[in-house]
């Protein structure tokens, strides 16, 4: 008889959460045999042996969002970006979403480390420089 294991206990094994591994699913990279009785996804060997390699195959912009991160969020402040004739300051994006500075700035510096924006210094006479976020085009193919 073939090897099953619960999600729990494939995520324990591979070092991904629950949520990574609903995900694939969601995606349809992974197929999990449902127990009626119980609710619970089993997994063969075989689907096992896939899952380290999927983190690889998804495209960028399919990643799950980091935990204390809502998607919505990050849709809306990249759009905002794109949106803009000019650079926006932490500021003034949380100022035209409704949002306070440092969350916005927590989500923009998310975006900046994965790529999705640029950060730019504007360097005044007085003080320290102030950090402006724009979207930049990246010429890897299916990016956002």
């Amino acid at each position: 008889m073939e090897k099953k294991c619960k999600i729990s206990e494939v995520a324990e094994i591979l070092g991904l959460s629950v949520t990574a591994i609903r995900f694939y699913e969601r995606r349809g990279l992974l197929e999990a045999e449902k127990d009626t009785a119980n609710g619970y996804r089993y997994y063969r060997e075989e689907d096992i042996d896939r899952l380290p390699g999927f983190r690889k195959q998804l495209p960028e912009n399919s990643q799950p969002t980091p935990k204390g991160f809502q998607e919505t969020l990050l849709n809306r402040l990249f759009n905002l970006l794109r949106e803009s004739s000019s650079p926006l300051s932490a500021s003034e994006a949380g100022r035209m979403l409704g949002i306070s500075r440092s969350s916005a700035r927590r989500y923009l510096e998310y975006l900046a480390d994965e790529g999705e924006i640029a950060v730019q210094y504007e360097f005044t006479q007085v003080g320290r420089p102030r950090k402006l976020y724009s979207v930049h085009f990246r010429a890897k193919e299916g990016s956002v």
